[in-house]
């Protein structure tokens, strides 16, 4: 996994090899891509030079991991880690979440997909979203206010609120000017 801008890192961040006839079925949440999942890791030994590891400090353990065969399944999403390798360990550089399909030619040809920038909307097709009209002049805005308060079930506490509001400004004034 890269950055799509070279400039910025051209370094990977970090890389994910699955066997697909015999790969770990994806997390459902991120904090469960753990280093185990990954039939290659081998645990470092532990020292005194020991490097804190975040998977360890999960509160909640990922379930059970069990292998699928994305051939038969044909399809399949969640959470992998990305790992580096350093020396001849395996380090987790971080998550990434993926959705991975197999197709046949018939279908891959109907659904074309990770040609670079190609219109987004294709697959799926997400209709355009439902937006309000929200533009009000000033005498509008206050009028929708007005009618919000007299249909609202509390209309009898906004009266009496704004009843002692008044009330309570008045006494003031009568105070000061005393």
């Amino acid at each position: 996994v890269m950055d799509g801008d070279p400039s910025v890192n051209p370094e990977p961040y970090g890389f994910v090899h699955l066997n697909l006839a015999y790969m770990p079925r994806g997390m459902a949440r991120e904090e469960w891509a753990v280093m185990d999942i990954i039939p290659e890791y081998e645990e470092p030994p532990k020292g005194k030079d020991e490097v804190f590891d975040p998977d360890d400090q999960l509160e909640e353990r990922p379930p059970k991991i069990t292998y699928l065969n994305l051939y038969k399944q044909k399809k399949t999403q969640g959470w992998w880690p990305l790992y580096q390798k350093q020396g001849k360990y395996l380090v987790k550089t971080g998550n990434i979440r993926m959705e991975l399909e197999v197709m046949n030619m018939e279908q891959a040809e109907k659904r074309p997909a990770g040609f670079g920038r190609n219109e987004p909307n294709q697959n799926p097709t997400i209709g355009p979203p439902v937006r309000v009209k929200t533009e009000f002049s000033a005498l509008a805005a206050k009028v929708a206010t007005v009618k919000f308060i007299w249909k609202s079930p509390n209309r009898l506490k906004f009266i009496l609120a704004i009843i002692l509001n008044i009330v309570g400004l008045i006494v003031t004034a009568l105070m000061f000017n005393a």
